[in-house]
């Protein structure tokens, strides 16, 4: 009988076996391409894409496992418009097709669309945008790759206080919430880490109010810690004692060639910390820049690129671990602190989905020109 079982079986028909096909990771990448700082999000697109082969090496770190899964990346344009950017929200959420969603990049974008994101349940992992609202909010499913414009403030302080620790410093804003916030950083910092009380002032848009404070400061040196962007800072560094040796410290709003050459030609000296790099900061992984330069022809002048290369880099990897389908386990991996594998380094993320191991670029005006000294975190 059992003879007779194996011929029966023998004579049955061969097919070949079809492997089942591995399942989708689709993941929505969402930049301002019709924007001001389209070329900026072309990179970050750029940089997504090689994020995808990254992802699948650094998942086989962890013993070797391997990913049987198709990532699947969908380009959108939010136009750095807030209605844009909602109305793409709700479209990713409605189609109930998408994993995760990278970006957007502008915080005027980001905060409206983080609130959708988190209540569809969708991780939402942010590039560039800085204000503090965006995780200040209590979501659970929204991540930022950068520094906001507070912890900027303070690592910068703590990059110069060394230098700058017994100086006579003063805090100035341009009313805004950008300034405010970047002024009371370096504020924070400062009275939290020195003996020392610097006064703290709105001078409103202009730079032109207020002031009356930086004629208290006794020589020969000082330090104006600038919240606001460039052409405040100049309206403001104009105004100050000219027999006091200045050094203008700020964040992003003040790095620009045109502060730097204000300064020079105030005799001051310009400290400023941009999460954006130019051309003069090298690349700590240099694999990265090769990859990139090899498939688009040029190294990546923005910092975007790597952010959004970082990103999608390890979605793959904690999806990698936990199966496509437990995006809850894959939420709480990514916000637990783990360390994972950046282009500058390690990344982590705290209970607010705030990365604590974002760079930062240091860079100091000389020449006329913003010169890089070093990576702050």
């Amino acid at each position: 009988m059992k003879l007779h079982i194996c011929l029966l079986m023998l004579a049955l028909p061969v097919f070949p076996v079809r492997a089942e096909e591995p399942p989708d990771l689709r993941i929505a990448v969402v930049v301002p391409l019709s924007s001001a700082i389209g070329e900026i999000a072309q990179e970050a697109l750029n940089g997504a894409s090689l994020g995808i082969k990254a992802g699948f090496l650094r998942l086989k770190s962890w013993q070797g496992k391997q990913a049987n899964v198709n990532v699947k990346l969908d380009f959108l344009d939010d136009k750095a418009d807030p209605t844009t950017a909602v109305m793409l929200a709700k479209s990713i959420v409605d189609k109930h097709q998408y994993h995760a969603v990278v970006g957007g990049i502008n915080s005027g974008t980001a905060i409206p669309v983080a609130k959708i994101f988190e209540e569809a349940g969708l991780i939402n992992v942010a590039l560039g945008a800085t204000n503090p609202k965006l995780t200040l909010a209590g979501h659970q499913w929204v991540f930022r790759m950068s520094m906001n414009d507070d912890q900027l403030a303070r690592s910068t302080y703590v990059a110069l206080i060394h230098r700058l620790r017994d100086t006579p410093a003063l805090f100035v804003h341009d009313g805004t919430a950008y300034g405010e916030l970047t002024a009371k950083g370096f504020a924070g910092a400062h009275r939290a880490l020195t003996d020392q009380h610097g006064e703290l002032h709105n001078l409103g848009p202009n730079g032109d109010t207020g002031l009356a404070a930086a004629r208290n400061i006794k020589g020969p040196e000082a330090v104006l810690y600038v919240g606001g962007m460039d052409l405040f800072a100049t309206n403001v560094v104009r105004r100050l004692r000219k027999d006091v040796q200045w050094t203008i410290v700020g964040g992003d709003g003040i790095c620009s060639v045109h502060l730097a050459k204000e300064a020079e030609r105030l005799d001051m000296r310009l400290m400023c910390a941009s999460q954006e790099r130019n051309h003069t900061v090298p690349f700590t992984n240099t694999l990265f820049e090769s990859a990139y330069k090899a498939q688009y022809g040029k190294s990546p002048r923005s910092a975007a690129a790597q952010a959004a290369f970082d990103a999608v880099a390890l979605l793959v990897e904690a999806f990698g671990l936990h199966g496509h389908s437990g995006a809850a386990q894959v939420r709480d991996h990514i916000r637990s602190g783990v360390r994972f594998s950046g282009v500058e380094g390690p990344i982590a993320f705290d209970e607010k989905g705030d990365n604590t191991l974002a760079p930062a670029y240091l860079y100091e005006g000389a020449n006329g020109v913003l010169t890089f000294e070093s990576v702050i975190r």
